[in-house]
């Protein structure tokens, strides 16, 4: 079975250390010992590195960082080509301009024909409305359908959810 191509967005990797919501760094802390484990081929991208490199609590940005030391993740250059597919989101009314590094997330992750985005930045990459738009854009540019998800949509939970 092909492993899934997945883009790690900035939100996601910051949630690894987020003691203030323990489900969901733990969700985090499990993906991560899958790609560990090689389930997983990983995308980081430039935009994510240079997030990362803003934060400005050293500690935190120094613990984040290290985590990327854990894993194998094939590095993606954000690349000039890639504005048109931000225009895209753009035009298309995806999201808006006052949202630019997240359009540039999206189109990393389009280019590099990932199957899906992992992101916990809810205000809104989950909007049905962007889900739909980035599906749509991304089958249109290289005939990939993408999804964007939180960390616990990948793991595999059992039956612990059934009622």
């Amino acid at each position: 079975m092909k492993k899934l191509r997945i883009y790690i967005e900035t939100s996601a990797i910051s949630n690894l250390e987020q003691p203030t919501n323990p489900i969901v760094q733990q969700d985090m802390r499990d993906l991560w010992l899958q790609i560990k484990d090689g389930k997983y081929d990983v995308i980081i991208s430039s935009v994510t590195i240079g997030e990362l490199a803003d934060i400005a609590d050293v500690g935190k940005r120094d613990i984040l960082s290290s985590f990327l030391d854990e894993i194998d993740f094939e590095f993606a250059e954000y690349e000039k080509h890639m504005e048109q597919l931000v225009k895209s989101i753009i035009q298309n009314e995806i999201l808006t301009d006052n949202h630019i590094r997240d359009c540039q997330h999206l189109a990393c992750a389009i280019d590099k024909k990932c199957d899906c985005i992992v992101t916990y930045n809810m205000r809104h990459m989950h909007k049905i409305t962007t889900v739909k738009g980035v599906r749509a854009l991304s089958i249109l540019h290289n005939g990939n359908d993408i999804d964007i998800v939180k960390a616990e949509t990948l793991l595999d939970k059992g039956d612990e959810y059934d009622s």
